[in-house]
């Protein structure tokens, strides 16, 4: 099996041998160039070390172009969170389903001052963990966006049957 999805049309085609079909997806992000992000909304890179978290701010950017893997699929559940606002906070992010991939890109750090973007340093951090999610947001910080739970839903599944048959297989991003 693989997925290919297109960002210019915004539409995954699942090549599976059982039943090949296509979806819809978006891939809007708020940041500096677009204007959409203020500029003291500040993003900071996720490196996959959670003692990162905080460090590197960075201006989002799409999904990154490339081929790829789909890596797993996960579910937000309750119990993987301190509180119930927390909880429900996932789910408006994430939706009720993730499916993970190994994406990842370079991307310039900022500098901040006064809690305020100001400028690129020129140095580079390797940001990752570019998903695929449903969720009540219409913008991500780069992860792909199924808007339509039941569709994501279809997705999830026939990926997790993917990955119980084969292990991770191809994400192709152009």
């Amino acid at each position: 099996m693989k997925i290919c999805g297109d960002l210019a049309t915004e539409k995954f085609t699942v090549f599976s041998d059982k039943d090949p079909w296509r979806c819809n997806f978006t891939n809007s992000v708020r940041n500096l160039k677009n204007g959409w992000r203020k500029d003291n909304e500040i993003v900071y890179a996720t490196t996959g070390d959670r003692e990162e978290n905080g460090k590197y701010p960075v201006d989002p950017r799409k999904f990154p172009k490339g081929c790829w893997l789909i890596t797993s699929v996960f579910e937000i559940t309750r119990s993987h969170y301190k509180s119930e606002q927390e909880y429900l906070e996932a789910i408006k992010t994430f939706g009720k389903v993730v499916i993970t991939t190994n994406a990842f890109r370079y991307t310039p750090i900022w500098s901040l001052e006064n809690g305020y973007y100001k400028t690129i340093t020129g140095k580079m951090v390797i940001d990752s963990q570019f998903w695929i999610h449903g969720g009540a947001y219409k913008t991500s910080w780069g992860c792909i966006l199924v808007p339509e739970t039941v569709i994501m839903r279809e997705l999830a599944e026939t990926c997790k049957e993917e990955l119980s048959l084969s292990g991770s297989f191809p994400l192709e991003i152009t």
